[in-house]
């Protein structure tokens, strides 16, 4: 490396040490004669940064105990006042034009003010000198309603003024040591309404390059955020949620803690490069649902950004729907925005897991239904994934006899059983299965399921039946009955699922059917209809009345 001078080999020499002056080690090896002091922009860049974005190298490090705000915290860019610099609008468009307004909230708007002797809202900027010299602190700076700018903490501003409506310009020399320096600008709010901050200015050597780059000098970012209360339960911050005070968040490596201030923020400035662990202390009554369900994260702060962690935390009881609500993916039967049952439509039911739908059951009017598919067919459609060589398919039938063919068949009734038969199946030489026998026997068996649910039925029923079509109904039935034994009286009734007698028909004879008009009132659903004679229940049908009759 080839030097101009020797004074600048010696400069160079003695930053790098580290011995003489306080500066960060190695950061005189970008040496410059001047250096931006500018509000609210992208070291990097150099751009202008976005309203709601946090400001690297400014922190707010001081706040009236009236603002119930703490510090330090990492500076908010904000959306300037409409009236700030309204008097002065040539120095305004330049200083818009390279700088952003900063305030320790994230607006501008802000009710409450601190006039002396309450302590000033105190913005600060750290800066380092290679060689002790001569140096020009000159720019624009504008505030609402009182600002000023110190060195070094000094008791005395070199500028004072920039309060509401105006800009103002500044230049001023100072002589500075090697080693660390910060400004700070002081800001008042003393008329309510709005509040804000901003500065276009440099810091300039005379003596050449001995001032050191800010990306050398800092070489820092930050962790900020805010703890938000999940008001509306969906499980996500939304402007149905409202911030939480004096939460405790802790930081590590170094263990250092902090609380939340009134408007939810807490903020950790000023970090080095690095990994980090960022923990919530969670209170009684809270279940932690944001940033990843734990309260806690890992972040990696870079030079020159401030990452933004908010924690969501939640008292809302994720729990089944009771008879007044329906499944769905935000309020109180939500369980997460990736992990939920129910949906939007009220007669849908889903299960989902890791943002994929593992299960619908479509309750639109045709039954639909899924297994692990997003797109339910009409019929029952189950998806069982390829399983690995040599493994049992991804989907079967448990505990069916070994060595048969097991065939589902559906009776009149609509009972589902397992059919057993011989099946023949393709061999090496491609013989086809005896199709033609396992349809008879399926068919014979379907007969004796039949005749043995007949059985069955009269056995149960002294030999007394009752048969009600259609079923389900909208409301007409035909009641058909058989009594086996003499009687002294008999009738149909028909009760809702409740007990209640929904209709009654008195009967005569040992064998008729009935015309039956169940009353309008009823409830949909599931009824019974009974069978009773002299006084004792001998034969009952469950009946589906539909509720769109």
């Amino acid at each position: 490396m080839r030097f101009k001078n020797l004074l600048q080999s010696a400069l160079l020499l003695l930053c790098v040490s580290g011995s003489a002056i306080s500066v960060n080690a190695g950061s005189c090896g970008c040496l410059t004669n001047s250096i931006s002091i500018n509000t609210g922009v992208n070291p990097t860049s150099g751009a202008i940064l976005a309203p709601g974005n946090y400001d690297p190298y400014w922190t707010v490090t001081t706040v009236p105990a009236s603002s119930g705000l703490t510090a330090p915290v990492s500076a908010y860019v904000i959306a300037p006042y409409s009236g700030w610099g309204s008097s002065t609008p040539a120095l305004l468009s330049t200083l818009s034009a390279n700088a952003g307004w900063l305030s320790p909230i994230n607006s501008a708007t802000y009710w409450i003010n601190n006039p002396a002797p309450d302590s000033f809202f105190e913005f600060r900027y750290d800066f380092c000198v290679c060689q002790s010299a001569d140096y020009k602190i000159s720019g624009l700076l504008g505030g609402d309603d009182y600002v000023d700018m110190t060195v070094d903490g000094a008791t005395s501003p070199i500028v004072t003024g920039g309060g509401w409506p105006n800009i103002v310009s500044f230049s001023s020399t100072m002589f500075l040591t090697a080693g660390n320096h910060y400004l700070k600008l002081r800001l008042r709010n003393l008329g309510g309404s709005v509040m804000g901050v901003a500065l276009n200015g440099s810091i300039t050597s005379f003596a050449g390059s001995t001032l050191i780059g800010q990306n050398c000098c800092h070489n820092v970012g930050g962790i900020t955020g805010r703890k938000w209360a999940d008001v509306n339960c969906n499980g996500q911050v939304d402007a149905g949620d409202t911030v939480m005070r004096n939460w405790k968040i802790t930081l590590n490596p170094g263990g250092i803690s902090v609380l939340t201030d009134v408007t939810g923020v807490y903020s950790f400035p000023n970090l080095a490069p690095g990994t980090y662990t960022v923990t919530e202390t969670n209170q009684a009554g809270w279940t932690p649902i944001l940033p990843n369900g734990a309260g806690s994260t890992t972040v990696t702060v870079t030079n020159g950004v401030v990452s933004v962690v908010d924690f969501l935390n939640s008292k809302c009881v994720y729990a089944p729907c009771d008879l007044e609500c329906y499944w769905k993916t935000t309020g109180n039967n939500a369980i997460s925005p990736l992990n939920y049952l129910g949906t939007n439509n009220t007669a849908d039911l889903k299960i989902k897991t890791n943002s994929t739908q593992r299960a619908i059951i479509q309750g639109t009017g045709d039954g639909n239904m899924g297994i692990a598919t997003a797109a339910p067919s009409t019929i029952l459609h189950v998806y069982a994934a390829p399983p690995p060589a040599g493994a049992p398919s991804g989907l079967r039938f448990e505990k069916l006899p070994a060595g048969q063919g097991n065939v589902l068949v559906v009776d009149a009734n609509g009972y589902v059983y397992v059919a057993q038969g011989t099946v023949a199946h393709r061999d090496a030489g491609g013989a086809s299965e005896n199709v033609t026998q396992l349809q008879s026997q399926v068919a014979q068996m379907q007969q004796e399921i039949t005749s043995l649910r007949s059985l069955l039925m009269d056995i149960s029923s002294g030999g007394n039946t009752l048969s009600v079509s259609p079923n389900p109904t909208s409301g007409q039935v035909s009641a058909t009955y058989h009594i086996a034994s003499s009687y002294s009286s008999a009738a149909i009734k028909i009760t809702d699922n409740t007990g209640k007698t929904v209709l009654t028909a008195p009967v005569t004879g040992a064998n008729g059917t009935l015309s039956l008009a169940i009353p309008s009132g009823a409830v949909s659903g599931e009824l019974i209809c009974v069978l009773v004679v002299d006084s004792k229940l001998v034969a009952t049908q469950k009946l589906v009345l539909l509720s769109n009759r």
